[in-house]
């Protein structure tokens, strides 16, 4: 029988638990530049990219000013 191999390339939620940490910095941007994500809100959007939600969010930042505010969330 030929050697098996395989690759785990989700780690986010199956080796680490981010959810916590990811709304914390949500709360921290927000506080930041002025809007909140409740709980709920988070968790709806919870897996999706912070660029994707920002976009969302529609609050007239450009794609370089979402890049810089997506490089703050993820230092957070």
């Amino acid at each position: 029988m030929p050697e098996q191999r395989a690759v785990v390339f989700d780690v986010d939620g199956v080796l680490v638990d981010s959810y916590l940490a990811h709304y914390q910095s949500w709360r921290e941007l927000g506080a930041e530049y002025g809007f909140e994500r409740t709980e709920g809100e988070f968790a709806h959007t919870f897996g999706r990219t912070s660029r994707e939600i920002l976009r969302e969010l529609n609050l007239g930042w450009t794609d370089q000013q979402i890049g810089r505010l997506v490089a703050q969330k993820e230092a957070f």
